[in-house]
C-alpha cells in the first residue's frame, strides 16, 4: 500500500536482515534456487559489494568473509533493482553508520547521500530511510532486522513540485554533520513545458555558498526523521511559496509514518508465527523425549528379557554340539543317526545365531542413529587388534573349501580409532561374506594409501557379488536380503555405515572388483578410515613369555591367516598351540561366576569343567551377593554380567566391580553382555570383557581362558570376544 499512492515514487522498498556468517551459504543457495525458479531473467551473484574502478565505473563484486553482514534480501520492485539483491548494506562506511544509529536508537534514520546501483545520471543521489520498527518482546535489545525506502532526490523534488509551474530553481543540503559545508543532495529547475505541465531539470552539483541569491531567493532548515535539510528556493518570479518549501519534508515524513505502520504490523505478526512455532517446537520435543523413553525401555526389554533366554539357548546348544562332535563323548550313536544329529543342530544353531543377530544389529543401530555410542579414538595395531581376531572367528565359521586370508602392508600398521568399533564392522562385513562364499576366500586387508598416507580397510571374497538392482539401497535400513535365499537380517550394513558414521570414516561397495575365482565375481568392501597410519620399529626377538602370549593371539581358531617372508598371504594349522593352551592352563583355579539366568550360570559350569573339572566354580546371581562373597573368599577370575534383574533394584555389574576395585580385590574380572558393554567394564576396572553367549567347544574356551589370565601381564587388556 506503500507504492499504491501515486504520487510518492520510490526506487525501491527493501527488506534487509542481518545475516551471521555461518547462514550466509544456506541464504545464498535458497535465494539462487528462488530467483532461478520464479526470476529467471534475474542473474544472482550472490551477498555482493559495489567495487568503484579508478575510472569511476562501479561493479558488483561478492562481499568479502565478514562475522555478519546486512544484505538487501528482499526488493520490490525486483525490475531496475537486480544489482541491488542481496547487495550488504553495511559494507559503504555511510549505510553502515546509519543502521548502527537505527539498532541503537529504535528509530528510523536517514543516510547520506548514496549513488545507487542503477542511476545513469550525473549529479542525482538517493537516500535510503531504514526503519528498525519498535521493540517486542522477542527482539528488545536489537533488532534482527531494518526496513528501507530507497528514493531518488529528483523524485522527491518531483513530488514536492506537484502541479506548480513557476519558474524556479531548489536546492538541497544536508547539514546535519556540519553547518560551514553542507552536503548537497540535489538541486533541479521547474519550469513550464509543454501543455501546460511542469518540466524538471536536474542541475549540477553546487555548494550552499555558491548558490545566487537574489531577492526573491528563499532559504528554510526543516527536519526530516533524524536529519536537517537546508532548502533554498530561487525563483524567476514572484515570491516562493512556503507551502512548496515544506513539502519535501512532508513527503518523507509521509512516508516514514507509513514505514513505522507496516513494520509494526510485520514485527506482530513475526512474533505471534515466533510464539507458535515455539509452541510447536515444546510440544514436538515432549513428545520425542517420551518416544526415546520408550524406545529405552523396549531396548532395555530386549537386552535383558529376551536375549538372556537366547544366550541361554546358544549356549545350551553349543554344549550339545560339542558333546556330539566329540568322539570320546559321544560312543552310543551310530553314524547316521549322528550326521543326522549334525544336520538338525547346525540348523537350529542357525536360526538362533540369526535372531542374536538381529536383536543386537537392531539395538546397535538405534544406538548409532541417536547417537548413544560413544567413540574412543586409540591407537590400535590394525593387524593384532583387528585382523586376526576377526580372522580367527571366521575360521570357525567358514566352509570347509573357503580360505580365510589377512593382508596387512605393512604388518606393524598403527592407527587412531575405536579399535572395537572398527572391529566390529569389519566382523559383521566378514561374517556376511561367511553366508554366501561356498568357494575361494575371505580377504581382509589393509593398506596406506599413497596420496595422502591415510589408511584403508576392505573385506574381499569369492561369492556370488550383489546385484546391480540392489546396490543403490545397500546401506539402507531393513533392506532386502542380498541373496535370493534371504540369508540376512538386512540391517546389519546399516550398522556398519552409521558406526563408520561416527567414526568420521567412509565405506562403500568397489563395484569393478573381480575376485579372479571362475564364476564368483565377488564383492569387495571399503573402509577408509580418514586416518593417517603409523608404522612401529620393529621389536626385539620375543622371550619366551612373548611366545605365549602369541599362542594366545589365535582367538581359538585352528588355522589362521599369516604372511610369508615374502609378504604373500598363506594358511598354517594351529592345533598344535591349541593343544599347547588346554595343557597351559593352571590346575587349580577358584571362579565366580555372576549372572541373574540360572541355565547361563549352569551352562557355563558345565563347559568349564570339560576344559578344567580340578577348578572350583562357585555362582551368585547378582552384585550384592558377588560382594559378600569376595568379603570371606578369594578368587582367580569373577565373571560378571551386567544387567541382574530383581523385583528390588539391583546393583549393575560396572557398579559391582567399582564396589569391588575400592574394596581392594584385585583378582582378574571379565566383564559380561549381550550388548557392548566393553568401554564401561574397562572404566570400572575390569579387565576384559566378553560378549555373551559364550562357545563351549574346549579349544576355544581353553584359548579364551589362557587369554584372559593373561591381561594380568597387560597395562591394556585385550577384549575377549566369544562367539
Amino acid at each position: 500500500y506503500i507504492v499504491s499512492d501515486p504520487r510518492v515514487q520510490f526506487q525501491a522498498i527493501e527488506f534487509v536482515p542481518k545475516v551471521f556468517s555461518d547462514e550466509r551459504e544456506e541464504l545464498e543457495r535458497q535465494s539462487a534456487l528462488y530467483y532461478q525458479e520464479f526470476h529467471p531473467e534475474v542473474e544472482y551473484k550472490g551477498i555482493t559489494q559495489a567495487n568503484i574502478s579508478l575510472d569511476g565505473e562501479r561493479t558488483m563484486i561478492p562481499r568479502a568473509q565478514e562475522d555478519f553482514y546486512w544484505p538487501v534480501h528482499l526488493v520490490e520492485p525486483i525490475a531496475n533493482n537486480e544489482e541491488a539483491l542481496d547487495m550488504d548494506s553495511y559494507a559503504p562506511d555511510t549505510q553502515r553508520e546509519s543502521i548502527k544509529k537505527a539498532i541503537k536508537t529504535f528509530k528510523p534514520v536517514l543516510s547520506d547521500r548514496t549513488r545507487l546501483v542503477q542511476e545513469s545520471e550525473p549529479d542525482v543521489y538517493g537516500l535510503i530511510l531504514q526503519h528498525p520498527g519498535v521493540p517486542t518482546s522477542l527482539f528488545e535489545d536489537e533488532p534482527i532486522a531494518l526496513s528501507q525506502i530507497v528514493i531518488r532526490v529528483t523524485d522527491l523534488f518531483r513530488r514536492a513540485i506537484g502541479g506548480v509551474v513557476v519558474k524556479k530553481s531548489v536546492y538541497l543540503h544536508d547539514s546535519t554533520e556540519s553547518k560551514t559545508d553542507p552536503q548537497f543532495l540535489g538541486a533541479a529547475r521547474v519550469q513550464q513545458g509543454p501543455n501546460a505541465s511542469t518540466l524538471l531539470t536536474n542541475l549540477p552539483e553546487t555548494s550552499l555558498a555558491n548558490i545566487p541569491r537574489p531577492n526573491n531567493s528563499f532559504q528554510s532548515e526543516i527536519a526530516v526523521a533524524d536529519r536537517t535539510w537546508i532548502v533554498t528556493v530561487v525563483s524567476g518570479q514572484g515570491k516562493p511559496q512556503l507551502a512548496f518549501v515544506l513539502l519535501g519534508g512532508c513527503a518523507m515524513f509521509f512516508a516514514s509514518v507509513i514505514l513505522v505502520v507496516w513494520f509494526h504490523t510485520h514485527m506482530a505478526r513475526v512474533a505471534k508465527l515466533n510464539q507458535l512455532r515455539s509452541e510447536g517446537e515444546a510440544e514436538k520435543s515432549k513428545h520425542a523425549r517420551m518416544q526415546v523413553a520408550r524406545e529405552r525401555h523396549m531396548n532395555e526389554f530386549l537386552s535383558h528379557e529376551v536375549r538372556n533366554p537366547l544366550s541361554s539357548a546358544i549356549s545350551a546348544l553349543s554344549f550339545v554340539s560339542a558333546t556330539v562332535n566329540d568322539p570320546t563323548e559321544c560312543t552310543v550313536l551310530n553314524e547316521t543317526t549322528k550326521q543326522t544329529l549334525k544336520y538338525d543342530l547346525g540348523v537350529m544353531d542357525a536360526s538362533l545365531q540369526f535372531i542374536n543377530e538381529l536383536l543386537r544389529n537392531m539395538l546397535d543401530i538405534h544406538r548409532s542413529a541417536s547417537k548413544q555410542i560413544k567413540i574412543d579414538s586409540k591407537p590400535a595395531d590394525i593387524l593384532r587388534d583387528i585382523l586376526d581376531p576377526v580372522a580367527s572367528i571366521l575360521f570357525m565359521r567358514r566352509g570347509d573349501n573357503v580360505d580365510v586370508q589377512v593382508d596387512c602392508q605393512p604388518q606393524n600398521l598403527v592407527v587412531a580409532t575405536d579399535r572395537m568399533r572398527l572391529k566390529q564392522i569389519v566382523l559383521n562385513l566378514a561374517a556376511n561374506s561367511t553366508k554366501f562364499v561356498t568357494r575361494g576366500y575371505i580377504r581382509l586387508r589393509t593398506r596406506i594409501l599413497p596420496d595422502d598416507g591415510t589408511v584403508e580397510v576392505s573385506i574381499e571374497d569369492s561369492g556370488p557379488g550383489i546385484p546391480t538392482e540392489k546396490r543403490n539401497r545397500l546401506f539402507a535400513k531393513f533392506q532386502e536380503s542380498l541373496d535370493s535365499l534371504n540369508q540376512g537380517t538386512g540391517i546389519g550394513l546399516a550398522v556398519c555405515k552409521n558406526l563408520c558414521d561416527l567414526m568420521g570414516a567412509d565405506i562403500w561397495l568397489d563395484e569393478e572388483f573381480q575376485s579372479g575365482v571362475e564364476g564368483c565375481p565377488g564383492a569387495r568392501f571399503v573402509i577408509r578410515l580418514n586416518q593417517k597410519g603409523m608404522v612401529e620399529e620393529e621389536e626385539e626377538e620375543p622371550t619366551e613369555q612373548q611366545e605365549r602370549t602369541a599362542l594366545l593371539e589365535t582367538d581359538g581358531s585352528s588355522r589362521r591367516a599369516i604372511k610369508n617372508g615374502s609378504g604373500a598371504v598363506a594358511t598354517t594349522n594351529s592345533e598344535s598351540k591349541e593343544e599347547s593352551a588346554m595343557n597351559a592352563l593352571p590346575e587349580d583355579l577358584s571362579i565366580l561366576f555372576v549372572d541373574d539366568d540360572t541355565v547361563l550360570r549352569k551352562m557355563f559350569n558345565r563347559s568349564l569343567k570339560r576344559v578344567a573339572p580340578q577348578w572350583s566354580v562357585q555362582e551368585a546371581s547378582n552384585g550384592e551377593t558377588a560382594l559378600r562373597l569376595v568379603e570371606t573368599q578369594q578368587f582367580d577370575i569373577i565373571f560378571m554380567d551386567q544387567y541382574m534383574a530383581s523385583i528390588e533394584k539391583q546393583l549393575l555389574g560396572t557398579e559391582t566391580v567399582l564396589a569391588m576395585r575400592s574394596r581392594g580385590v584385585d583378582c582378574i574380572i571379565c566383564g559380561l553382555s549381550a550388548n557392548d558393554m566393553e568401554t564401561q567394564f574397562l572404566e570400572a576396572g575390569a579387565n576384559a570383557f566378553m560378549f555373551k553367549p559364550f562357545r563351549c567347544e574346549k579349544e576355544t574356551l581353553s584359548l579364551e581362558i589362557l587369554r584372559l589370565l593373561e591381561t594380568r601381564n597387560t597395562a591394556s587388556p585385550p577384549p575377549i570376544q566369544m562367539v
